[in-house]
């Protein structure tokens, strides 16, 4: 299958990567200045908020809006073709509670932090 086939890969050209999915969660809860997504999700540096606020606006997801006042006040919201992702996001999220995502997430970290402490020679 060519990946424009593919409906699978077609969505994850708009949201994937590690931060956009975690964008667009927040903003499922209303518009938020990139300020308040910087301080939401504070591990993207904020140049990588703007690169992906702008790829997620460029492809239509969510809307820019500059509040005419001083100083100036930009919002992101979702628009409605970002809208349409609300539905799925949430399965997302449901998904993400379970405890079996969340044990493999435990093995995950708990694996790497073993790896680390060898590499460093730290004993359990």
């Amino acid at each position: 299958m060519k990946f424009e086939e593919c409906p699978v890969a077609r969505a994850l050209h708009f949201i994937g990567g590690k931060w956009k999915p975690l964008i667009l969660h927040e903003l499922m809860g209303g518009p938020l200045r990139a300020s308040e997504l910087a301080r939401r999700v504070p591990e993207v540096l904020p140049k990588v908020l703007t690169e992906q606020l702008r790829q997620l606006e460029s492809d239509g997801l969510i809307a820019r809006e500059v509040r005419p006042q001083f100083p100036p006040h930009v919002e992101y919201s979702f628009t409605e073709f970002g809208q349409s992702l609300r539905p799925s996001l949430r399965e997302l999220c449901k998904w993400g509670e379970r405890s079996d995502v969340q044990a493999v997430v435990a093995r995950r970290t708990g694996a790497r932090a073993s790896s680390e402490d060898a590499r460093k020679g730290v004993r359990p």
